[in-house]
């Protein structure tokens, strides 16, 4: 059985998300912003995801969880700012169960209309207080 932990609940505002769109970047800003982009399962679905440490709240394509019977539901406006736009987002999937390896968290996602190559972007922050153990493999 994999073990199952609690959901870090905050409520905010407003969010940050730093790569909707990725974009090739001087080194020095990725570095910075420590983008890793892998696959994980959400909901038992392989996914595609980017973890982001810059972004203060976890996303998900609204297309992807349409089309995997995610349940998206309206939410409070959410205005999410991203490298040169700002715009607002009124969904939410409450609690979308992520796996990675053995680890599993439900986390609170935003949704959004678009993502271009990702099906979540997942915030990952220091103040979890489990940092599972990835592995990163090359090609």
């Amino acid at each position: 059985m994999m073990p199952r932990q609690p959901e870090v609940t905050r409520s905010a505002p407003s969010g940050r998300v730093v790569a909707a769109q990725v974009q090739a970047e001087e080194p020095a800003e990725a570095e910075e912003h420590r983008l890793v982009a892998g696959m994980v399962l959400i909901n038992g679905i392989r996914s595609r995801a980017l973890f982001d440490t810059g972004a203060m709240h976890s996303f998900i394509s609204r297309s992807f969880a349409r089309m995997h019977d995610i349940l998206i539901e309206a939410s409070d406006k959410w205005r999410v700012e991203g490298p040169g736009s700002t715009f607002n987002t009124y969904s939410e999937c409450a609690s979308c169960p992520v796996q990675v390896g053995d680890w599993i968290m439900p986390i609170r996602t935003l949704g959004l209309q678009k993502l271009e190559a990702y099906d979540v972007i997942l915030a990952w922050t220091g103040s979890r207080n489990t940092t599972p153990r990835l592995t990163v493999r090359a090609g």
